[in-house]
């Protein structure tokens, strides 16, 4: 095998013959350039690994790499070597990797789909189509860095509080990805990002507004002023100091009328048991049911469905009080 100070003369008038041949570089041992039948020329670099695998990797082609520069990438791979590294495989790793996009679709499918509940699976799906796809679907998983994430909490900024959602999904994605060996332990992007103050505002009702609140609700059943179904709705809630999604999905099922006790089985806080107080065994006992409806609260149109947060959230008589609600606390018109 040929050894001789690799340059670009010796490269430029190396001519084809039947079979393939290599000219080894006396500079840099491990350096070479391979000259294939159809003149074809191009630069390797071969080494043994720590385990004491043979490699010979192709470092790219004569026309597209100088000979300096590729003598260059064979000093920085054989330096590699050294440390105990075998960049071989740390290529290979880059081109097996998903794409975000792929690693997205696997993620949802084996984690999100299997332990989260619908409305989070939707959640995570809109957040990864309108804020992180744009940015980050074409690039390989292996590739993000800590640097891509700011970038795209920057963009985020004007909304904190979605922001900081699409912060969590990320985070889990990388955890899920350190699980599944995808990316090397400790090596999440999201460490260190920080979240954005979310600046939300509580205030808690006074017994004026309480005592107009009732009024309301008194009036509208008696003169129809409501749907029955709302203001049983928004009764309910107050009773058990619940959030709207427990009030719309409650289901008489989940009632134990004998011990007093209802069970949300899937609450956004985890499975949570409160007890029926005197006022909502009232509430309960005369309560209107539609014909077969699960619901306690059904929807207006379709009582085989809850009640939708908009029928909800956007009736006249939640709109006259969401601005006296407390928005945050265990009495108060929030979801």
């Amino acid at each position: 095998m040929p050894k001789i100070k690799l340059t670009l003369s010796v490269v430029k008038s190396a001519e084809k013959k039947k079979k393939d041949y290599e000219l080894r570089d006396t500079d840099v041992p491990g350096f070479l350039v391979k000259v294939t039948p159809a003149g074809k020329k191009i630069f390797m670099v071969a080494y043994k690994a720590s385990n004491g695998v043979r490699r010979k990797p192709v470092l790219g082609r004569f026309g597209e790499l100088t000979v300096e520069q590729a003598r260059d990438l064979a000093k920085d791979w054989l330096a590699e070597v050294r440390h105990g590294k075998d960049p071989s495989v740390t290529r290979n790793t880059m081109r097996q990797s998903p794409t975000m996009q792929e690693f997205f679709d696997r993620f949802m499918a084996e984690h999100s789909e299997a332990h989260n509940k619908p409305s989070t699976i939707k959640g995570n799906r809109g957040l990864w189509r309108v804020h992180i796809h744009p940015a980050l679907g074409d690039k390989k998983l292996v590739d993000i860095t800590r640097a891509d994430i700011n970038d795209l909490m920057t963009k985020g900024a004007k909304a904190p509080t979605n922001a900081n959602r699409v912060l969590c999904l990320l985070r889990k994605m990388f955890n899920k990805a350190e699980d599944w060996e995808l990316r090397p332990d400790g090596t999440n992007p999201c460490r260190r990002v920080q979240k954005y103050r979310e600046n939300g505002s509580t205030r808690f009702i006074k017994d004026g507004e309480l005592k107009a609140l009732y009024g309301y609700l008194n009036r509208a059943d008696a003169q129809g002023l409501e749907h029955p179904f709302v203001t049983l709705a928004i009764r309910l809630q107050f009773e058990f100091a619940a959030r709207m999604s427990e009030i719309i999905n409650l289901e008489w099922s989940w009632i134990d009328f004998s011990d007093r006790r209802v069970v949300w089985p899937d609450s956004k806080t985890g499975n949570i048991s409160k007890p029926v107080s005197a006022e909502a065994m009232i509430l309960l006992e005369n309560a209107p049911r539609a014909k077969n409806s699960p619901y306690v609260c059904p929807s207006i149109f379709d009582p085989m469905k809850p009640m939708s947060k908009h029928t909800y959230a956007l009736s006249p008589l939640a709109l006259s009080y969401a601005s006296i609600a407390h928005t945050d606390g265990p009495r108060g018109l929030r979801g």
